[in-house]
């Protein structure tokens, strides 16, 4: 399994001001698909700002605020999508 990181901004649409949500799957798609079972898309887009994979997201905290990184929460898939 990998870690697959959903970050957000200050857009009050977001599920959260900030951070990110860390999702556990297979693949990108798989993600994506966690993701949204919890977020649905709002004017079909996904509810979020960026996603990146954890080599990725790290790269990217080397840079940004503390509060890109902050943890809000972590899903994984449990059930059938």
């Amino acid at each position: 399994m990998k870690n697959f990181y959903f970050t957000y901004g200050s857009n009050p649409q977001f599920p959260f001001s900030y951070g990110c949500t860390r999702v556990v799957a297979n693949n990108k798609q798989e993600a994506i698909k966690i993701f949204k079972a919890f977020h649905k898309d709002v004017n079909g887009a996904i509810n979020c700002a960026f996603i990146y994979t954890e080599e990725q997201f790290n790269k990217a905290k080397e840079k940004c605020s503390s509060s890109f990184s902050y943890e809000q929460e972590v899903l994984e898939k449990n059930y059938e999508i």
